[in-house]
């Protein structure tokens, strides 16, 4: 049994489709094979139960609810069933003319729905087809402060700092390689670059322990994978179903340089150290 701090995680990837059926038995195929290979928790991709209709230039009239219901409560049955706990994407319906929310569903081994997440920043794209969130999610697992985002929040620092002020030791990432499809650029290659460079810097940047859970289609070039506070990436093979298990373990001393002041900078000071009453430090214009 693992001591507190030290968490197994094992990051899912398939190609997602648009038949929820398919993708729930999916879903509960690679939790199935991550509670077998020691995972505590299993994560699966943005959308990964639901599809994304709104990438495809579809719309939700006519969308089967009835069916994301009941792989849900499978989906429950399966966490119970294994033991393991399951953080997976999918469209969460709301009621009368509401557009739905791009959520993330935290699942316990009891087959409990834990929480929820409610993707807060949409893409362009995306807000004809999703409503926001408006809150953080924020669980405990094997001691480890656990939080959640999906996909283009990872443009927005200001929601890492935010999980680094609650404690957040790992962050989940369920993103869809279908968010390319919303993108104006075709220069691919830099937005790759520049997406694993965003990961990396929130990792050192906020002393974190971030996993990536991707769509694996044949058409990207982008992976799942896990990166470290020291921002080192373990990743996935490319367009492959697979699951792989990694172990998160938060008791490792990892370098910090800004540890010693980070909570001071959270909590809004622009400097450490003993500010001075000094002439020639407020005439700035002096040699």
């Amino acid at each position: 049994m693992a001591e507190d701090g030290v968490l197994r995680i094992g990051i899912c990837q398939f190609p997602v489709g648009n038949d929820p059926r398919r993708n729930g038995e999916r879903i509960r195929d690679q939790m199935r094979e991550a509670a077998e290979a020691g995972a505590h928790i299993a994560h699966f991709p943005e959308c990964a139960l639901s599809g994304h209709p709104g990438s495809q230039g579809s719309e939700w009239r006519g969308f089967d609810w009835e069916t994301i219901g009941h792989e849900i409560r499978a989906i429950l049955q399966e966490a119970r069933r294994s033991g393991i706990w399951a953080a997976f994407g999918g469209a969460h319906t709301l009621t009368g003319e509401h557009k739905p929310h791009n959520s993330v569903y935290v699942i316990n081994p009891r087959g409990e729905i834990e929480d929820r997440y409610d993707k807060r920043f949409l893409t362009q794209g995306e807000l004809p087809y999703f409503s926001p969130g408006d809150r953080p999610t924020v669980f405990s697992l094997k001691g480890v402060r656990c939080g959640v985002y999906i996909c283009y929040e990872k443009w927005f620092p200001e929601l890492f700092c935010d999980y680094k002020r609650r404690g957040a030791q790992l962050l989940l990432d369920s993103i869809s390689s279908q968010e390319r499809d919303f993108s104006p650029r075709t220069d691919k290659q830099c937005l790759d670059d520049s997406e694993r460079a965003l990961w990396i810097a929130h990792a050192r940047l906020n002393h974190l322990w971030i996993s990536v859970s991707n769509h694996c289609r044949q058409d990207q070039d982008n992976t799942s994978f896990l990166v470290d506070p020291d921002g080192r990436l373990q990743k996935l093979p490319f367009k492959e179903t697979c699951v792989r298990v990694f172990e998160v373990d938060t008791r490792r001393e990892l370098w910090d340089p800004s540890g010693p002041f980070r909570d001071l900078a959270l909590s809004g000071a622009t400097h450490n150290g003993e500010v001075v009453d000094d002439p020639r430090s407020s005439d700035k214009r002096s040699p």
